[in-house]
């Protein structure tokens, strides 16, 4: 079929052509409709390839990449449930079919059953022992089991990292830093677009010194919107780099002369971990986007602050990334600019029944696969304590009816009357900050706490209760109510926690001024000083390359 040939030859226009005859002849035909369908995926008509893609499935119900091209779409739809189901299914006729058994597993992940995921993995480790993806794909699902032993996920990403170098020994030539001139910074990301990771990264692509630092910025997602543009702006370049394999995206870094590459990635979907492994920069550096060590040794260092990553704390076992630390906050953050106005504790429309009666109305926006057992547990104690309180939990993984169903039958099964919980699934963007006039304390997640959640609760004047764990993801709420000046906010147990959500339930006068004052709080302080953080950001860069054996 021609269309193969120039998909390919990345030459998707002709691809799509040539596919769309071929369907117009045979549209019956399963192979013809599953490469039509991946080719409007790959550009980003997930719609348009969820049509075919069931259809693929019912008149081919017995291949089981059918199965896999319909679940994948899914995936991208945020409709984890029916994705999970579509890789049982395929799997029931391919049972070792690596790539629906890794669908699954991260289908598994987002719709909060962990303990599944990171069983399937490790099982599919012990087949696949220097599988670079699945290893990867276990790194990240291990920040979310609240029962993981530090220890072993340290572990588990340290063998990510050799297993990396057995299976891609090769490294580009080394170039070494030349000293006295202007650092040349890439900065390599699939999310320079509405994304958590751009909200973060913006401070500085906005405030840096252009007489020190020249910015060249590696897109590596097809997607692009208005923060892109933003983004673009201040970079002195800018590669868009989406269909483009880890050697030549490194090769372009390289070439590029950068001299410290960024990566923001971590072992989140789209990374560019390989890339990096490569070495095409002198430093490199992982930040921002995840959580813990990346395991790859040719990255020098992590950036983080002594909150998240106190020196007391450091495991000096661990080898690969120096921390560098920049006090007193590693993250900035830079709100929206459409921020709803703020309003007083029931003047909002839409507020919650609960409103009218004056009860309290806890809430997390944080992801499904955060909400483990201990946190609804913990959750329970907290209502439990507070009469006629009430749960809101809003998710984007919680789109579809059956994942609401299961999690509010975990809450049932620790005392929460369904009556007392509201479960949302995903809103448009005009909606869901206005979703936190409805909440008046917001319950932070842990281990892994929330990062956007808990800024964009701070900006809508709404408190966080968050918990001090020992481990990077579960201090990241910790740094940020300190930035605000909030650190009474912290708790270092359960108990603590509980106590702390009460005592705000109790307090009704902080709490409505709290709903005024804290966003400008907020803005004024630490957490959204654009150009100070972007000279802490410069200082830790400067501060590597000199460790580094450059001089600039």
């Amino acid at each position: 079929m021609m269309s193969l040939v120039w998909t390919r030859l990345f030459q998707m226009t002709q691809a799509e052509f040539y596919a769309e005859r071929s369907l117009d002849l045979s549209p019956d035909d399963g192979g013809i409709v599953l490469h039509m369908a991946r080719l409007l995926s790959s550009r980003g008509d997930y719609d348009g390839a969820l049509e075919l893609a069931e259809h693929a499935v019912q008149v081919s119900p017995r291949i089981s990449d059918a199965w896999l091209t319909l679940a994948l779409v899914l995936m991208r739809l945020n409709q984890f449930a029916r994705a999970r189901e579509c890789c049982l299914s395929g799997l029931k006729i391919s049972p070792q079919d690596r790539e629906l058994n890794i669908t699954l597993a991260h289908a598994q992940l987002e719709c909060g059953n962990i303990s599944e995921c990171i069983g399937l993995l490790r099982r599919m480790m012990l087949e696949h022992g220097d599988d670079v993806q699945i290893c990867g794909q276990l790194c990240n699902a291990l920040n979310y089991d609240h029962t993981a032993d530090p220890a072993f996920v340290r572990q588990v990403h340290l063998a990510f990292g050799r297993t990396l170098s057995r299976r891609r020994p090769d490294r580009l030539a080394a170039r070494a830093l030349k000293p006295g001139k202007r650092l040349r910074v890439g900065i390599i990301s699939p999310d320079f677009k509405r994304h958590s990771c751009a909200f973060f990264i913006e401070p500085f692509f906005e405030h840096h010194d252009r007489d020190a630092i020249e910015l060249y910025a590696y897109h590596t997602n097809l997607a692009s919107d208005e923060i892109t543009g933003r983004l673009k702006k201040h970079a002195a370049a800018w590669r868009h780099e989406w269909r483009i394999s880890d050697q030549q995206l490194a090769e372009k870094i390289r070439a590029d002369g950068i001299d410290i590459a960024i990566e923001l990635s971590g072992h989140t979907r789209g990374d560019s971990l390989v890339a990096m492994h490569l070495k095409p920069a002198p430093v490199q550096v992982t930040y921002l986007g995840y959580p813990n060590i990346t395991g790859v040794d040719a990255i020098d260092a992590r950036i983080v602050d002594s909150i998240t990553d106190p020196p007391e704390n450091e495991d000096t076992s661990r080898t690969g990334e120096r921390l560098i630390r920049i006090d007193p906050c590693f993250l900035c953050f830079r709100p929206p600019d459409d921020l709803p106005e703020l309003v007083p504790p029931g003047a909002a429309e839409g507020w919650t029944p609960s409103r009218d009666t004056g009860h309290i109305t806890f809430g997390s926006c944080n992801a499904l696969q955060k909400l483990n057992d201990s946190v609804l547990a913990t959750w329970a104690r907290v209502l439990g304590a507070v009469p006629g309180s009430r749960l809101l939990i809003k998710a984007s993984n919680l789109r579809e009816e059956p994942l609401r169903d299961e999690l509010i039958s975990r809450l049932g099964a620790l005392g929460i009357d369904k009556s007392r919980v509201d479960v949302l699934g995903p809103v448009t963007r005009s909606e869901h900050l206005p979703t936190y006039r409805a909440i008046d304390i917001a319950l932070d997640t842990f281990p892994y706490n929330g990062t956007t959640t808990t800024c964009d609760a701070l900006m809508m004047g709404v408190p966080v209760v968050n918990m001090l764990g020992n481990v990077h993801a579960s201090r990241v709420s910790a740094s940020l109510c300190a930035a605000c000046g909030r650190a009474e906010w912290t708790g270092r147990t359960i108990d603590e926690y509980v106590q702390i959500a009460v005592g705000l339930a109790a307090d009704q006068t902080q709490r409505a001024r709290l709903r005024t004052t804290l966003r400008g709080d907020a803005l004024g302080g630490v957490l959204c000083d654009g150009p100070a953080f972007a000279r802490r950001f410069e200082a830790a860069l400067k501060r590597l390359a000199e460790l580094q054996g450059g001089t600039v």
